[in-house]
């Protein structure tokens, strides 16, 4: 992804090698992007997938698989690491699946799919609210970065016109007074 720009805060100059100072996302920056587009494509296709995008670890290989890929390539890792670390790798990989449970790799290819929504609704959750669990911090108004939410006396309102139902509400609430319903 890219063009990029990272500042050296202490030169003042940018840090990546292009000539205009941008460079490329890659490597584990990208996984969760390339994980989301893995899951997107297995629901729409019966042909095999390499996940190919953020793998530098075992448990980053068994989440691309369980999104659908029935195949992983690294290329990041390989060239940070060295090729003798793709070994390493595929090694930790098979005892990661067996560690959690599993007999073959064909047992967790595209696992999570059933727990995903086939099409996107109009409203992905209803926020439930319990003023009961509800300490009052105020986090989940303060750090809503669409100013929807409100909350008095231990009354919550939601402007639904400006909520992108990001989820960080429930996220940050300490209690679970404040979750959401799925």
């Amino acid at each position: 992804l890219g063009p990029v720009l990272r500042i050296d805060i202490k030169t003042g100059k940018a840090l990546l090698g292009g000539p205009d100072g941008t460079g490329w996302l890659s490597g584990s920056s990208i996984k969760p992007l390339v994980v989301r587009y893995v899951a997107e494509i297995a629901r729409q296709v019966s042909i095999p997938i390499i996940g190919l995008g953020g793998v530098m670890k075992a448990e980053d290989a068994v989440e691309m698989m369980m999104a659908g890929a029935q195949m992983v390539g690294m290329c990041t890792a390989a060239l940070i690491k060295g090729v003798k670390h793709v070994g390493r790798i595929s090694e930790a990989t098979d005892r990661l699946i067996q560690d959690l449970g599993y007999a073959s790799y064909e047992d967790i290819c595209g696992l999570a799919l059933s727990s995903l929504q086939n099409e996107q609704k109009e409203q992905m959750f209803a926020f439930h609210f319990d003023e009961n669990l509800c300490t009052t911090c105020n986090r989940c108004v303060r750090l809503c970065p669409y100013e929807s939410r409100s909350l008095k006396d231990k009354t919550m309102y939601v402007d639904m016109n400006t909520c992108r139902q990001c989820g960080l509400c429930f996220a940050v609430c300490p209690t679970g007074a404040l979750k959401g319903v799925f």
